[in-house]
């Protein structure tokens, strides 16, 4: 049986998820409905490797200064 904190966050994982989607979805469109599984692959590898990157160089250190 699944503890009630646990249960809580994984309400609350979901929502945070959906509510990225849907500010994807607005910026991007559906792009993604016609994408190959292959070029799926390759983009959740690109996530993948993106995050590894932030846990070994810590994530402040990989942030772009966007005021110029």
């Amino acid at each position: 049986m699944m503890n009630e904190n646990t249960a809580k966050q994984i309400v609350v994982a979901v929502s945070e998820c959906r509510a990225v989607f849907a500010a994807k979805l607005t910026d991007y469109g559906a792009a993604w409905r016609v994408m190959r599984p292959a070029s799926v692959t390759d983009q959740l590898l690109i996530k993948v490797k993106r995050i590894r990157t932030l846990e070994m160089i810590g994530e402040d250190s990989a942030l772009v200064n966007d005021c110029l």
